[in-house]
């Protein structure tokens, strides 16, 4: 395939899988995520009160049919697959999220950075979104991402771009390295390897931050975003496309004129490692997702299934244990939610590393979980102990797209 918005020859709109009494109508909205909303492949699970009820999948993983076993790149819904990890150290007493970051990981306290709580690092105040001349250190092509212990040390090493605690911007891939690094130091384990030992084989989930390599064959190439004609849109669309390329243009002009990368105002660009000299179409997530699958990236780099991110969020949704499993306490639960307030909706709040996905209609305030670029979404709703998991291999981040479709049909079936 070299169009982008083309579409592959052995897509299957018919969706397959499992559906229990009650919930079929969430095959029709699969098949027509596919047919009309010209989706390339999908695959979603759900469960409720620990129990499965959906586990459907249609469509293309790039030059086959979706199949049962096919895992796609989550992308950002990795985080929550992080914050697991972070939780059940919490529930065993072994990490304080009012501590220090340097109780744990002494080197981090350099360049003013002291004062930096392990909440911070969870819940997107760490300031440490990128580091100076990124580009110098890991290559125009990002591959440095790859080497651990060089991206830890110059994050340790970089000033923040504000005072640690002060205030909060996304953290779109530092999140996992950051966490991640505290994890290590406190374990032993990188965090995929924690997660491999502690909540994947006890749960028996196909889920890995990072594909082995026996997981790669099975691992949906991620397709670009589809080309949009952006003079057909309506103009609110034409006013936005044109502020984010004026964004975009300042951000380059900074980093090219002598930025560093840790600027306030290029952090869009700098924090997903972009080379000050690419262009729009360089699609640098995308080009993350297929060439960095060996590598353990605890922001964006898990592989799944829908049906095991939502297993997943079932041990959540149901206090913190699933099929006699226990991995973290009810009290860690409410520690880490994204807190919510009954005179506000929903919105997206962040909590120790999972947030809200009110703005997904979803009908209660107590789920919680992450979505991920291009529409991937995972989360756990401890109301109504129901739980939700979607991964799929083409970049489309209609706000309202696909998952809410899906969330929305779940919840009728309830």
């Amino acid at each position: 395939m070299t169009a982008i918005d083309a579409r592959p020859s052995l897509l299957t709109t018919s969706a397959s899988g499992y559906t229990a009494p009650g919930f079929e109508r969430m095959r029709g909205v699969l098949e027509c995520a596919v047919i009309r909303r010209r989706e390339d492949g999908c695959a979603v699970g759900a469960y409720v009160d620990g129990v499965k009820v959906v586990d459907l999948w249609c469509g293309s993983s790039g030059d086959r049919p979706w199949a049962e076993d096919t895992l796609a790149v989550m992308f950002s819904a990795t985080k929550g697959v992080t914050a697991l990890c972070a939780q059940m150290l919490y529930s065993r007493g072994l990490l304080d999220l009012d501590a220090p970051v340097t109780r744990y990981w002494p080197e981090y306290g350099q360049a003013g950075k002291a004062g930096t709580l392990v909440r911070h690092l969870l819940n997107h105040r760490a300031g440490v979104v990128s580091f100076p001349r990124y580009w110098e250190v890991l290559g125009r092509d990002a591959s440095g991402l790859a080497d651990w212990h060089m991206v830890v040390e110059h994050l340790a090493a970089s000033p923040p771009s504000w005072p640690p605690g002060t205030r909060r911007k996304y953290h779109p891939l530092t999140y996992g390295f950051l966490i991640g690094e505290v994890i290590r130091r406190i374990d032993g384990r990188t965090p995929g390897r924690f997660f491999a030992d502690e909540v994947a084989r006890p749960l028996g989930l196909d889920l890995h931050i990072g594909a082995p390599e026996d997981v790669l064959p099975r691992v949906a190439e991620t397709l670009p975003a589809p080309a949009v004609d952006v003079a057909r849109g309506a103009i609110h669309w034409r006013v936005v496309a044109r502020l984010l390329e004026q964004s975009r243009h300042r951000a380059q002009t900074v980093l090219r004129n002598g930025g560093t990368g840790i600027e306030m105002r290029v952090l869009g660009l700098s924090g997903v490692f972009v080379d000050p000299d690419a262009g729009p179409e360089d699609n640098q997530l995308t080009r993350i997702a297929n060439d960095f699958l060996r590598a353990e990236l605890p922001a964006g780099n898990a592989v799944a299934s829908g049906r095991d991110l939502a297993r997943m969020y079932a041990l959540l949704a149901c206090g913190g244990e699933l099929d006699g499993v226990r991995l973290v306490s009810p009290e860690s639960i409410e520690r880490f939610r994204p807190r919510t307030h009954r005179l506000l909706p929903p919105l997206m709040g962040m909590g120790m590393g999972y947030s809200q996905v009110g703005l997904l209609r979803v009908p209660t305030k107590t789920a919680f979980g992450h979505p991920g670029a291009g529409g991937s979404l995972g989360f756990a709703d401890t109301e109504r102990r129901v739980s939700f998991g979607l991964v799929k291999n083409r970049m489309r981040n209609e706000p309202w797209g696909l998952a809410a479709d899906l969330v929305r049909a779940l919840y009728a079936c309830l």
